[in-house]
């Protein structure tokens, strides 16, 4: 189906799938009228393209599929817990107030290095 058909039958309610070039979201249909779809405060044409006066972000939507949905939403739960990863990471001086109990317990889930690495 296109994106024309796609949002065409579009309703409030309905799960969209909001992309462009570096990201992808699912948002809810809050508004919809005879030529737009409005979601989470964007509004998009009926044929998917956003009603926008950037040029250089430029974003569209589709309804989205339920496969779709669990993408994002594993790539979502992914990116998160790669941050809060990172951020932990970052915090060298909040572990070294750890015992060394707890340590250990970090230290047992990270991969061991290759030969390559060290």
């Amino acid at each position: 189906m296109t994106l024309m058909a796609d949002l065409l039958n579009a309703k409030v309610g309905d799960k969209i799938l909001v992309y462009g070039t570096h990201s992808k979201c699912i948002a809810t249909v809050t508004h919809a009228t005879k030529t737009q779809v409005h979601c989470n405060g964007t509004k998009f044409r009926r044929d998917g393209h956003e009603i926008t006066s950037d040029r250089w972000s430029r974003r569209y939507a589709s309804i989205a599929t339920e496969d779709e949905i669990a993408q994002v939403a594993e790539a979502t739960r992914r990116t998160n817990l790669i941050l809060r990863i990172q951020r932990f990471c970052e915090l060298r001086h909040e572990l070294e107030k750890l015992s060394t109990e707890k340590l250990l317990d970090i230290a047992r889930t990270l991969p061991v290095p290759s030969k390559d690495t060290q």
